[in-house]
C-alpha cells in the first residue's frame, strides 16, 4: 500500500473514533432521559450495558474492515456488542435486587469493583505480554526477504490478530463502564463511601490502563499500512 493510502487509512481510523465519543455522548444523553419513572431501574441497566456495548462494537467492526465489508462488519459489531453489553447489563441489574439493605448494597459493590480490578489486571498484564510479542512478529515479518505479495500476506495476518485482540479489550471496556455506573448510581443513591471510592479510583486506574493498551494496538494497526 502506497504512503498516500496508508495516510487515508489512518485518517479514516481517526475519524471513526471521533465519531464514536460523539455518539456514546448523545447516547448517555438520551439514556438519562429514557430512565424515568416508566422505566424500570433492571429495564435501564440492561439498556445502558446493550447501548454501550453497541457502540464499542461498531467501533471494533469498523478498524476490522475495510471498503464495501465496513459497514456489514460494523452492523455485526454492533450486534454482538449490544447483545454482550445487554448480558452484562442484566446480570448487574439482578445482582442489585438481591441486595437487601444499604449496607449489603455498599459492601456487594466494593467485593465487585474489588473483583474486576484483579480480572482488568490481569487482562492487562496479558495484553502487554501479547502487544511485546506482536511487535517482534510484524518486526521479522517486514525484515523478511520475500515478495511483496508474501509480505502483504503476512501483514494481513498480523493484522486480523490485532483486530481480535482489540474486540477482546473492548469487550472488557464494556464490562468495566458498566460495574462503574452502577458502584456510582449507589453512591449517589447512598451518599459517599471512602472504601468504595478507593475501589473505584483503582479499578478506574485499570481501565484507562486497558484503554491506553487498546489505543496502542490501533496504532500498531494503523502502522501495518493493510
Amino acid at each position: 500500500m502506497n504512503n498516500h493510502a496508508s495516510r487515508k487509512t489512518i485518517c479514516l481510523r481517526k475519524v471513526l473514533n471521533m465519531c464514536v465519543v460523539t455518539v456514546v455522548t448523545s447516547i448517555l444523553v438520551i439514556g438519562c432521559v429514557t430512565t424515568g419513572e416508566n422505566t424500570s431501574d433492571e429495564a435501564a441497566t440492561t439498556m445502558q450495558g446493550a447501548i454501550g456495548g453497541a457502540v464499542l462494537g461498531t467501533l471494533a467492526g469498523a478498524l476490522a474492515c475495510k471498503g464495501n465489508d465496513r459497514t456489514k462488519c460494523m452492523v455485526i459489531g454492533a450486534a454482538a456488542g449490544a447483545a454482550a453489553g445487554g448480558v452484562f447489563g442484566n446480570v448487574i441489574a439482578q445482582r442489585k435486587k438481591s441486595y437487601a439493605s444499604k449496607e449489603e448494597a455498599l459492601a456487594g459493590e466494593i467485593a465487585w469493583n474489588q473483583k474486576f480490578t484483579k480480572e482488568v489486571h490481569a487482562v492487562n498484564k496479558t495484553l502487554q505480554t501479547k502487544i511485546d510479542n506482536r511487535r517482534k512478529e510484524i518486526t521479522a515479518v517486514q525484515k523478511q526477504k520475500v515478495s511483496l505479495s508474501q509480505r502483504q500476506t503476512s501483514l494481513e495476518k498480523q493484522s486480523k490478530a490485532l483486530d481480535q485482540d482489540i474486540a477482546a479489550a473492548n469487550q472488557q471496556i464494556v464490562a468495566v463502564d458498566a460495574q462503574l455506573r452502577e458502584s456510582r448510581s449507589r453512591q449517589k443513591q447512598y451518599g459517599t463511601n471512602a472504601q468504595l471510592n478507593a475501589e473505584l479510583a483503582k479499578l478506574e486506574n485499570e481501565r484507562n490502563l486497558l484503554n491506553s493498551k487498546i489505543s496502542t494496538l490501533n496504532a500498531m494497526n494503523n502502522s501495518l499500512g493493510v
